[in-house]
């Protein structure tokens, strides 16, 4: 599988679907729709309702890219195995995407376990039943935080919104805590909020130059917010067209885990959420 790759339900509604056809027509990458079959059970019973299932997907793809106005190539797949994640693994596409039930606050199970071993960049969809359409629009907002995650995020979003014509807002959000002690300052000297935000200001300045990001000036916002991660990010989704984090962060011990931002966001946020490694 190569493109993008969306992996539904059999009963997934089409927003999920309509959502991955545009990100296809904008890269110009073909569609891959994706349904895993639990690997047990009769051969011949698993085969006949993979016949039904690729018959059903078909027509609702076919639906979802004429309502997301998505000439694409589409490939419908089903396919027997213990899970999404067993499947997706070892994938060569350019992104990977799923679902995530606007209710839930969680990306769940098999949306964590994708999220976690994914080598590609994943994004998670809210949606509802009902969902048609893809109501969201406004700046393609990344958080920064230094590392080299990050900086894979920031390029990742970059061309988003070059290829979108979009405005592209970089998000650097601080507390005292994790820019202490500023530079040529004494530990336990506590100087001005204001120093604490230009300090902020200038990493937000360095990681976009060492990020290599050439995104227009008028179509680049710079943020600077004095909030936990987290939160400033879910505000921000509230007002974007996507959010895009890196895998981890500076913090944590174990790389290979989902970190705690992206976690928050890709259960939590009122838009897609991208995570990039």
């Amino acid at each position: 599988m190569d493109g993008i790759v969306v992996a539904v339900g059999g009963s997934a509604g089409g927003q999920v679907i309509a959502w991955a056809a545009a990100e296809a027509r904008d890269a110009g990458l073909p569609l891959t729709v994706l349904h895993v079959l639990p690997g047990r059970g009769r051969a011949d019973e698993r085969g006949r309702r993979a016949r039904e299932l690729r018959a059903e997907l078909e027509e609702r793809s076919a639906a979802a890219c004429s309502r997301a106005g998505a000439d694409v190539t589409v490939h419908v797949q089903v396919e027997a195995a213990d899970s999404v994640a067993d499947v997706l693994r070892g994938t060569a596409a350019q992104m990977l995407v799923v679902g995530r039930h606007g209710r839930r606050r969680s990306p769940g199970r098999i949306g964590t376990a994708v999220l976690e071993h994914a080598r590609v960049p994943v994004t998670v969809v809210p949606h509802d039943e009902e969902g048609d359409g893809q109501p969201w629009s406004g700046p393609v907002v990344v958080g920064v935080d230094g590392s080299r995650p990050g900086g894979s995020a920031l390029r990742h979003g970059a061309e988003v919104a070059r290829r979108r014509e979009g405005v592209l807002e970089a998000v650097l959000a601080w507390q005292m805590t994790t820019l202490a002690p500023l530079p040529g300052k004494e530990f336990g000297y506590v100087p001005p909020l204001d120093e604490y935000e230009r300090h902020a200001a200038t990493l937000l300045d360095r990681a976009l130059a060492e990020s290599g990001v050439d995104v227009p000036q008028d179509r680049l916002v710079r943020s600077v917010v004095h909030a936990p991660p987290g939160r400033a990010l879910l505000e921000a989704a509230a007002r974007a067209e996507r959010v895009v984090v890196g895998h981890r962060g500076r913090s944590g011990l174990d790389r290979v885990l989902l970190g705690a931002v992206s976690r928050e966001l890709a259960g939590r946020a009122a838009c897609p959420v991208t995570v990039v490694r």
